[in-house]
């Protein structure tokens, strides 16, 4: 089986077919697409993260055990939460790098930040 990989378009006028363009793969902003298509994508994501989260080295964070949150997403910003742990903090990684590898979507990581409290100076990240 294979996928489509790359994909041409032509522009009809008249009736006519006018010259070739390749599409390029994100979407523009206010493509009414983006919404559907940014669920479809946070529903894999949001799979995955509870997959991987009934891993038995996997701690909630305690604010969010009871009701076991993992993460939160909201127009284009996603907040995980967990214990600050080294095994919880690494099955968190592991899912976005499985998710990079899988979407081609990655974290930028010039607009990210880690927020930890309540661990000692030398086991912070």
């Amino acid at each position: 089986m294979e996928c489509v990989s790359t994909s041409s378009f032509s522009v009809a006028l008249n009736g006519s077919l006018h010259g070739f363009f390749v599409g390029k793969k994100g979407l523009r902003q206010g493509d009414p697409m983006s919404p559907a298509l940014f669920l479809l994508c946070m529903e894999y994501f949001s799979r995955l993260i509870k997959r991987k989260t009934t891993d038995s080295d996997f701690n909630f964070h305690p604010k969010c055990e009871k009701l076991k949150i993992t993460h939160l997403l909201f127009a284009d910003d996603l907040m995980m939460f967990s214990r600050g742990d080294l095994p919880s903090v690494h099955i968190l990684m592991e899912c976005l790098q499985e998710f990079r590898d899988v979407s081609g979507l990655a974290v930028n990581t010039s607009k990210s930040s880690i927020f930890t409290a309540g661990i000692e100076k030398q086991h912070a990240l």
